[in-house]
């Protein structure tokens, strides 16, 4: 496959050598057909030479800077070209035969050879003016296309964005003014907390990639966040394995995950809960893995089934715009083999 791919690549890459190549042969093997060998091959030179002046200077000049935006003088100025290149290009070939010896093209069967280079050189350089012009517009549709569609990614990209911060703000703000109504001593702390955690919001998550070392820190001070509000109920754990604090990451993947675990696990009402959540980073690979413990009778009571699906659902939209198919994120409910019901959340990345 890997073979395959690079057979492509390298055929894209040569893709205008390998025409003219083939467009060399044809003359080739025309000319050696009624000239011979030696005479066939130095015809089809000459054949082929006005044709790349042509297709050089269109391709360079005239095209890309008159075709879209002075599509009159592109014209005029295609005509006129072409007009020189046709005259130069039968004084060539007359020239060329007169040196080898060689009789004028059709002479022999008593047509006009002028007439038939005019038709011959016309018809060929249309053909080029043609194939330069039609290429251009075509590869400025398809570049057009690539960019419409890259804005849109962002645009979308911007959305979700847009979703996760206003939403962890208002949870957030929602946490603070709980401790502060209670007069609760470790609310001046969760201000603090939480002013460097709307730091990393403002200052990070613009940029469309970050050294994961930043999100994790993130997510330490998130956890740390909501374990105030928490007083020690619950059991969170927090397991790390990276091998490259610099790996680059997407922001603010891994915070609505962590969100729904504290959201769902109920650790308040119920304190024998536990959150586990482990985080693998290695080569070009990462993983995170969230657990949780829940209540069935707590989800149906809160509603939890229909409203847990919205962060993560974000974040694999965000994880397929950014990743497309080298990341994906799979949840599912199961029981331990202690017969706890838990959740099981897993985000794969490979680095793009």
């Amino acid at each position: 496959m890997k073979q395959k791919s690079k057979i492509l690549d390298f055929l894209q890459r040569h893709a205008a050598t390998a025409s003219w190549l083939g467009i060399y042969i044809l003359f080739a093997l025309d000319g050696i057909r009624h000239l011979g060998v030696t005479n066939g091959l130095l015809m089809a030179v000459v054949t082929i030479l006005p044709l790349r002046i042509l297709h050089f200077i269109m391709n360079h000049w005239l095209v890309p800077r008159y075709l879209r935006h002075q599509p009159l003088v592109f014209g005029l100025l295609s005509i006129l070209l072409m007009l020189i290149l046709l005259v130069g290009a039968i004084q060539l070939e007359v020239l060329f035969l007169s040196q080898r010896n060689l009789p004028l093209p059709g002479s022999d069967r008593g047509d006009s050879p002028w007439a038939y280079m005019h038709v011959k050189y016309g018809i060929l350089l249309l053909l080029t003016a043609a194939q330069v012009s039609i290429s251009f517009l075509l590869e400025e549709r398809k570049t057009l296309t690539i960019e419409l569609k890259d804005s849109r990614t962002e645009m979308e990209l911007k959305y979700l964005h847009m979703q996760i911060n206003p939403h962890f703000l208002f949870n957030a703000l929602n946490n603070v003014y709980a401790l502060t109504v209670l007069q609760d001593e470790k609310a001046p702390e969760t201000v603090l907390k939480l002013s460097e955690m709307m730091r990393y919001v403002i200052d990070d998550c613009s940029k469309p990639m970050i050294p994961l070392r930043k999100e994790l820190n993130y997510i330490r001070d998130f956890i740390d966040f909501n374990q105030l509000r928490l007083e020690g109920k619950g059991n969170v754990t927090l397991e790390c394995d990276i091998e490259n604090e610099d790996f680059a990451i997407a922001p603010m993947l891994m915070q609505p995950v962590v969100e729904n675990c504290f959201k769902h696990a109920h650790l308040v009402e119920c304190p024998e809960g536990w959150i586990k959540i482990n985080i693998k980073q290695s080569g070009k690979h990462f993983e995170m893995k969230a657990q949780n413990t829940f209540d069935p009778k707590l989800r149906k009571a809160h509603n939890d089934k229909e409203k847990s699906g919205v962060g993560l659902q974000n974040v694999e939209e965000r994880i397929s715009l950014t990743y497309g198919n080298k990341g994906h994120i799979v949840g599912k409910d199961s029981k331990n083999n202690k017969g706890e019901f838990i959740y099981d959340v897993k985000i794969e990345l490979n680095e793009i």
